[in-house]
């Protein structure tokens, strides 16, 4: 399996938090179907293939706007506390 593979390689840096962060992804890939994690490795490879950043810059304004329109949809029930979603998102993935 593609995933057993992946937890399988070794540290090697000594950052505690580069190491916690690696295993923690080792973890979750883990619980992935190969399929998932070809396609988790199919989208890495293509951002590293483009060899560019694809995340446009943005303004200060838009960044004003997006939490303006972020506070709106919350404050009309569209979203969901960070704590609790990160939590959901644990619970689903086994994290």
């Amino acid at each position: 399996m593609i995933a057993e593979q992946v937890s399988n390689v070794p540290d090697r840096t000594t950052d505690a938090d580069t190491i916690a962060l690696i295993k923690q992804v080792q973890d979750m890939v883990t619980r992935l179907s190969d399929n998932q994690v070809r396609q988790v490795f199919s989208f890495t490879a293509s951002l590293i293939e483009a060899n560019e950043n694809p995340f446009e810059p943005i303004t200060k304004q838009q960044v004003l706007d997006d939490i303006r329109e972020s506070k709106a949809e919350f404050a009309a029930g569209k979203g969901q506390d960070a704590s609790m979603a990160l939590s959901d998102i644990r619970a689903e993935f086994g994290i």
